[in-house]
């Protein structure tokens, strides 16, 4: 079930933040999108995945599910937190789970966050053109 919530009045921020559920070995889960608090608690674990990210654009392209899912994989023990988290559920729980179940939960995590990493891709690849337009000039 997809549940739009809008974000906070007055926020700079002005897309819908989601929240995706399903039931997943007998437990309703709840996917979210990571709010201000949340990335800066889980940076650590976000940051060597935006670099992959920012490198593979720089690269001329536009990554592909399959792309994104070869970086997500690099990051397979950073990414059990970082869904263990926006799930609200226990890390041993991701790790008990099947592939199927897994492959729905991972597409629930990046249908909430992908936005949340890409956009920060985004602003990476702004910032170095930003920089390289100030050493041309």
């Amino acid at each position: 079930m997809n549940t739009p919530k809008s974000s906070t009045a007055g926020s700079s921020d002005a897309h819908y933040s989601e929240q995706l559920q399903a039931i997943i070995a007998g437990r309703c889960i709840t996917m979210h999108e990571y709010g201000f608090i949340e990335s800066l608690r889980l940076n650590g674990l976000i940051q060597p995945i935006l670099g992959d990210l920012f490198n593979f654009v720089c690269k001329g392209s536009i990554p592909g599910v399959d792309d994104i899912q070869d970086v997500l994989s690099k990051h397979a023990d950073s990414l059990v937190t970082l869904i263990a988290y926006a799930a609200d559920v226990e890390p041993e729980f991701i790790a008990k789970i099947d592939r199927a179940a897994g492959e729905t939960l991972l597409a629930m995590w990046w249908g909430c966050n992908g936005y949340f990493f890409m956009r920060q891709v985004i602003n990476r690849v702004k910032q170095k053109s930003i920089v390289k337009g100030m050493e041309i000039g």
